[in-house]
């Protein structure tokens, strides 16, 4: 079974119905034709009437200035503005040309051509566009009225705005036009033609018609009419195919906002907005040219016989206007059944795009199916691949988890064993060596002076061989400051004690409060910045290392378990020099081993000190005054060491007063020592800061080694050139 073809079914019925009207419109064509030849004899009464309509509407015309105006207000209301205030008391009438929007756009986002979309979706947008028109020309007409005019407004659809406004200008016999001429609002004088649309106008444009180009409310260009515009009306009518066409096409596009006065006008034929005379009020109601007439009446006549003419002659064209009425009716017809056929021909081409975006879709559905397809066979693939894989490795993972308990049992045995050596080696450190005093004797040559080495309040310091090792003797005096608490404190101190930047202790003898150390062959600290025997002075990156080192070993001994160890006497005479400018912390007489009181945070000896010892100006303020030693207490003397090798200086009570005013004014170049070499400057103020806040009176104020110092003080030594002279 076929299914029937709209398009044959409306092109069948538009041939009934012609064939229905042929002969009755040829009877009214005879008829209208015959009416005519009679009315050709009242045309000269009738002649003036027509001169006279005529010329009203030519007057209207020449009398009102036409404004071209776009979507966007704000880019034509100077070309408005200048109409207004230019138009010499002549009525302002605004045109529009209106282009549609050629795609629709998407709520997803993006926009599509109007064809692709339903229809229904097509006249809303386009019912929203026609609010927006309508909106946008009340905006105009509000612009007009503020400036005491009440305008006129006509308007035209049409894709190309050029061309339409030209369309306006032909067929509505426009005389005067205003326009913008540019696309840039920027007037400059003497500027040309710019906008394309205002070249297409200048060109096409009827030469009869005058027209003003504007620019940022300035008159750019005019073009001036050649000829005066000739407005013609014909009453007569003839039912050709053109002309019931352009009718059919005014009928489904031309209508008229009588509320708002404003009128869209279709390409053939338009509607002419309302007009109003100015001396007599008449109006023009968008009414045919045929009504118009009719409407019209001479009131005076000058006889008898003129006004019989008249009678006559309105008879005929009584006659004349009901034959045109009926086929105007008729016309109308075969308009809507033509309309019927290209609204079938439009439903026949839309359900084709349709099927054709709907196979399109289908085979781009298709191709996505294969894609996942596809997808899905690699995926299930890379899922076998990933199972073996998971099984492969689940077995290595057991292979690799009995390989480590394996190997946890020899480190747990590995560990017990180290223990047992480490506490083999605790004991043996224990059991400190003890020399005769027959080979000291013989070492030093009975303390022969000339192998001192050092002296000091403590006793003296030989430099001898012992056992055919280089060694460095110190020998207690009896009544000097140290005494054999203080011997007895350093051997136990030392016997403990491991690490590269202490001293190593080889043995002792009681009998003599004698002490037996490795040989440090570069002196102390205190000579090497004093420069003795013209030693050479130490870079300030050797003294970065230097005091990183000392932060280091100090850590170490305040971090011991399960008790601390504070050295108690630090001071740059007891940091000795290897080979290599490596320091050895020396002289633990005074070290005190610390416990920590579980109520309270700050550190506390075992007992006070009535009389507390150490050096002047490296001794703790508050150790000095309460007799309490704690680890803050080696933290302030760290803190005047690190002042002695920034300055060079040898330590006062002033010390700590000058670099901070030095800080402060922003001076401390002059403070540095020049030995050092060219300190930079940056390194040189934190590492005055950090002094200061260790050299500070209130100990818990002082900042930690092991946390705050040791943490500014690397970074810094990482810094330093590794090739650079450490002596």
């Amino acid at each position: 079974m076929q299914t029937s073809n709209p398009f044959c079914s409306s092109n069948h019925r538009l041939h009934r119905a012609i064939k229905k009207l042929f002969p009755f419109l040829l009877y009214k064509f005879l008829l209208v034709k015959s009416l005519l030849y009679e009315l050709s004899r009242t045309s000269a009464s009738m002649a003036s009437r027509h001169q006279n309509l005529e010329d009203r509407v030519t007057s209207v015309i020449e009398e009102t200035v036409y404004v071209a105006v776009g979507t966007e207000v704000k880019d034509c209301k100077s070309t408005l503005l200048w109409a207004l205030h230019n138009n010499g008391g002549k009525r302002i009438c605004i045109i529009h040309v209106h282009r549609p929007a050629q795609r629709i756009p998407s709520d997803m986002g993006g926009s599509y051509t109007a064809s692709f979309v339903d229809e229904i979706i097509v006249r809303d947008y386009r019912k929203t566009e026609s609010q927006i028109m309508n909106e946008t020309l009340e905006e105009y007409r509000s612009i007009c009225r503020a400036e005491g005019v009440e305008a006129q407004i006509v308007w035209i659809e049409m894709g190309d705005i050029g061309k339409g406004i030209v369309e306006l200008i032909s067929h509505d016999g426009i005389k005067d036009l205003v326009m913008g001429g540019a696309l840039d609002k920027h007037y400059k004088e003497g500027m040309g033609l710019k906008s394309k649309k205002a070249k297409y106008v200048y060109r096409q444009a009827p030469l009869s018609c005058r027209i003003q180009f504007i620019c940022s409310g300035c008159l750019i260009n005019t073009r001036e009419a050649k000829s005066k515009p000739l407005i013609s009306r014909s009453i007569t009518w003839e039912p050709n195919r053109d002309n019931i066409e352009s009718r059919a096409s005014n009928y489904q596009r031309s209508k008229s906002v009588h509320n708002g006065d404003i009128t869209e006008a279709g390409p053939s034929n338009r509607l002419r907005s309302d007009r109003e005379r100015d001396n007599g009020g008449e109006r023009m109601m968008n009414i045919p040219f045929n009504e118009s007439i009719e409407a019209r009446t001479t009131s005076t006549c000058s006889s008898n016989g003129a006004r019989s003419v008249t009678q006559d002659g309105s008879s005929l064209y009584e006659k004349l206007r009901l034959a045109m009425k009926e086929a105007e009716t008729e016309a109308r017809m075969r308009w809507q059944a033509q309309g019927e056929l290209l609204e079938t021909i439009r439903m026949v081409q839309e359900e084709v795009k349709q099927r054709k975006a709907i196979e399109e879709a289908l085979v781009k559905e298709r191709k996505e199916f294969e894609k996942l397809k596809n997808q899905k066979d690699q995926m299930m693939d890379e899922l076998r691949i990933t199972k073996e894989e998971k099984t492969l490795l689940k077995r290595q993972n057991e292979e690799l988890q009995k390989k480590r308990d394996e190997f946890e049992i020899e480190r747990d045995n590995a560990l017990q064993e180290a223990e047992g050596l480490r506490k083999k080696q605790a004991e043996a450190s224990r059991q400190m060596p003890e020399f005769l005093l027959s080979e000291i004797e013989e070492a030093t040559q009975v303390f022969d002076e000339s192998l001192i080495i050092g002296r000091g309040g403590y006793g003296n310091v030989y430099k001898c061989l012992l056992h055919q090792t280089e060694v460095a003797i110190k020998r207690l005096k009896s009544n000097g400051s140290q005494g054999p608490l203080e011997f007895e404190m350093e051997v136990r101190a030392l016997s403990q004690l491991m690490h590269p930047n202490l001293v190593r202790l080889i043995g002792c003898c009681s009998e003599a409060f004698v002490l037996v150390y490795e040989y440090v062959p570069n002196g102390s600290l205190e000579d090497r910045l004093n420069c003795k025997n013209k030693s050479t002075p130490l870079s300030w990156q050797t003294r970065i290392h230097m005091v990183t080192e000392l932060c280091s070993v100090l850590v170490y001994l305040h971090s011991r378990k399960p008790h601390s160890i504070v050295h108690g006497d630090l001071k740059p005479s007891n940091i000795l020099l290897d080979a290599n400018f490596k320091i050895k912390l020396s002289d633990f007489g005074l070290c005190r081993i610390l416990c920590h009181d579980i109520r309270s945070s700050n550190d506390t000896t075992l007992c006070h000190f009535t009389d507390p010892k150490g050096t002047l100006y490296y001794i703790d303020p508050e150790f000095y005054e309460t007799g309490k030693l704690t680890r803050k207490s080696d933290v302030y003397s760290f803190g005047v060491i690190l002042l002695q090798l920034l300055t060079g200086q040898r330590p006062s009570f002033n010390m700590e007063n000058d670099v901070q005013v030095a800080l402060d004014s922003g001076e401390l170049s002059s403070l540095l020592d020049p030995l050092a070499g060219d300190w930079p400057i940056e390194i040189a103020q934190n590492l005055a800061h950090l002094a200061l806040r260790c050299c500070d009176r209130y100990r818990k104020n002082r900042p930690d080694l092991s946390s705050d110092v040791r943490k500014v003080l690397e970074p810094m030594r990482n810094s330093c050139v590794a090739s650079s002279s450490r002596g």
